[in-house]
This record gives structure tokens, sequence and C-alpha cells, in this order.
């Protein structure tokens, strides 16, 4: 669980830092990795 979580997180951070070159906000990327993929994958292997 923790390597999917740090694995999540780093595909976010690249997005982010790659914001100009992929033209997507931070905003909506940190939203989408922090809010929605990160709690998924830690609801499902929480158990």
């Amino acid at each position: 669980m923790n390597t999917l979580i740090l694995v999540v997180f780093l595909v976010g951070y690249v997005f982010i830092a790659l914001e100009h070159s992929t033209n997507i906000n931070k905003t909506a990327i940190a939203i989408v990795t922090g809010s929605a993929l990160l709690d998924l994958v830690y609801g499902i292997y929480s158990q």
C-alpha cells in the first residue's frame, strides 16, 4: 500500500512540475491526486 501511495504521489508531483508542458492546471492535478486517488488507494488497502 505504501508503495502505491508513493507512486501516485510522485506521478502527481511530476504532472505539477510539468504544468506548462501538459497545459493542466496545478490545482486540478492536486485535487485529483490528493483527494481522489490517494483517498481511494488508502480506502481500498486499509482493511
